[in-house]
C-alpha cells in the first residue's frame, strides 16, 4: 500500500467519523425534542391540516374547535413556508415584480389591480406580489403577515376575492 492511499484512507475515516458524530447529535436533539414535547398529541404541517379541515368541510379554526370538542388537547402545527405558497392548493399564489413585468410583455395581465400597476409603472421588480383566490386564505395573511413583516409589507387590494 502506498503513502498516498495510507492518507487517502485515514481521510476517509475522519471524514466517516464526522458524518457519524453529526447524525449521532442529531438523533440526541431528536430524542431530546421528543421527549419534551410527550403532551402534543398531534403533529402536522399546515398544509395538510389544511387540506385535512377542508375535507371535512371546516376551516381552520371551525375544525380546531371540533377537535377539542371530540377530546384533543393539544395539536403542534408546522408554518406555512412562503416558499410553498400556491404549491399544495390554489388559494394563493406569489410571483416576483420582474416575472410580472415579463409577463405583461408578453400578454396583458388577467389581474385588475396588477394590470393597472403595470400600466401605472408602478410594478417595482425588486417586490414580491401575494394574490389571494380564497377568502379564508385571505383573512389569514391579512391577520399574520403584517405581524411578520410590520415594516416590508404594502397591502394593494385589501377587499376578500
Amino acid at each position: 500500500m502506498s503513502a498516498f492511499q495510507g492518507a487517502y484512507r485515514r481521510l476517509l475515516m475522519v471524514v466517516l467519523g464526522v458524518a457519524l458524530l453529526a447524525s449521532l447529535y442529531v438523533a440526541v436533539v431528536r430524542y431530546q425534542k421528543e421527549h419534551v414535547s410527550k403532551r402534543v398529541e398531534i403533529t402536522m404541517d399546515w398544509s395538510d391540516f389544511d387540506a385535512l379541515a377542508r375535507s371535512y368541510g371546516y376551516n381552520e379554526e371551525q375544525f380546531l374547535v371540533a377537535l377539542r370538542r371530540a377530546g384533543l388537547t393539544s395539536v403542534a402545527l408546522g408554518e406555512e413556508l412562503g416558499n410553498t405558497v400556491g404549491t399544495s392548493d390554489a388559494n394563493a399564489t406569489a410571483t416576483t415584480g420582474s416575472a410580472l413585468l415579463l409577463q405583461a410583455q408578453l400578454t396583458p395581465l388577467s389581474n385588475p389591480v396588477l394590470g393597472n400597476l403595470v400600466r401605472q409603472g408602478r410594478i417595482d421588480p425588486n417586490f414580491i406580489y401575494l394574490v389571494v383566490y380564497n377568502p379564508t386564505t385571505f383573512q389569514r395573511y391579512m391577520y399574520e403577515l403584517p405581524m411578520r413583516f410590520p415594516h416590508a409589507l404594502r397591502i394593494l387590494n385589501r377587499t376578500k376575492p
